[in-house]
């Protein structure tokens, strides 16, 4: 509970601090030796795929369903940036440490992540912002939805693994 006089974070703060947490993975990823099977780099790869998939599936749970009443043509180009992001996850963790393209993957999935970040920065907060919808109830939701997936992360990840599979 905030104390009286503070105000509730937005739901764009919360996804915008998500941001950051992912960004510093791909740069924590990046320092990690690149030995191929390096059991300290897959660790790290898989924290990086999970910490992605659950930031996806909060937009896709909270935000796409509010947008697709109002700005359908930003939803379908951020459905496009997590369609592109979810097959690179899927792949990297479909390669089970064994990818000689691990390092071409992430850094496309990292560019693809930004590209996506800079969408929902400029274009979806200005547009939701603007549109008066009541976005608190949104940012309490998404801080509860956050902790439930992060219970079942390992399902998460072999749902991923599973679409790569299919």
């Amino acid at each position: 509970m905030m104390a009286a006089g503070r105000r509730h974070p937005e739901v764009f703060e919360l996804l915008e601090a998500d941001t950051r947490a992912i960004e510093g993975l791909f740069i924590d990823y990046r320092t990690v030796p690149t030995t191929v099977g390096s059991a300290k780099r897959r660790e790290m790869l898989e924290r990086l795929c999970t910490e992605l998939i659950i930031h996806m599936r909060l937009e896709e749970e909270l935000l796409h369903p509010r947008l697709a009443a109002g700005g359908g043509d930003l939803l379908e180009i951020g459905e496009a940036h997590h369609e592109r992001m979810r097959e690179l996850v899927a792949q990297l963790l479909a390669a089970k440490g064994h990818d000689t393209n691990e390092a071409a993957r992430v850094a496309s999935l990292r560019e693809h992540f930004a590209g996506h970040a800079r969408h929902r920065r400029m274009r979806i907060a200005t547009r939701m912002r603007a549109s008066g919808t009541d976005l608190a109830p949104v940012a309490e939701m998404l801080v509860q939805r956050r902790r439930e997936l992060r219970v079942v992360a390992e399902a998460l990840r072999e749902d991923a693994l599973a679409s790569a599979l299919a």
